[in-house]
């Protein structure tokens, strides 16, 4: 009959082991990645030639006085409005639909292109010339959308000044 082992000797590797294994794994890791590895270089390199690396450093190495700074910036009463209307900024823009948000800046867009045309002129149209574009079906239109944007708020407003007398 076999005899029972009871003696399990463990072979450590040496750190000299360790260290060259480490080394050929990241060799490894290198070789497997070397594309990406040469596009990150070539992002940095272009950091540092733009000098943000250099911004960035002086960020960390500043980082308690910019934190520091950027609190109490922050702690002012005007910073508290601007962050209050830019989430209800956010808000009010999520309750419409992107479809509507994208004609009217498409209008906008075409409207202000319409307007370079008219400033280059350099020519102020008269009163009458106004009156002519009223008879416009785009002018009477956007005239009619602008009416009824002004009654929705006209209305808003109401109902917030009745719940505020309540």
């Amino acid at each position: 009959m076999a005899k029972p082992i009871r003696d399990i000797h463990r072979v450590e590797p040496t750190p000299e082991q360790v260290q060259a294994q480490a080394i050929q794994d990241l060799i490894k890791a290198i070789a497997d990645n070397r594309e990406t590895i040469l596009d990150l270089l070539e992002i940095v390199r272009q950091l540092q030639e733009m000098g943000v690396l250099a911004i960035i450093k002086g960020l960390l190495e500043n980082r308690h006085d910019v934190g520091l700074i950027a609190i109490q910036q922050l702690n002012q009463p005007k910073m508290h409005h601007l962050l209050k209307n830019a989430v209800t900024l956010v808000q009010g823009l999520g309750e419409i639909e992107p479809v509507r948000v994208q004609k009217m800046f498409h209008g906008l867009s075409r409207g202000l292109e319409a307007s370079e045309q008219v400033m280059s002129n350099g020519k102020t149209p008269s009163l009458w010339e106004m009156a002519k574009y009223a008879r416009d079906p785009a002018i009477r239109l956007s005239m009619a959308t602008m009416l009824a944007i002004l009654r929705g708020m006209g209305e808003s407003f109401r109902d917030e000044s009745n719940r505020e007398e309540k």
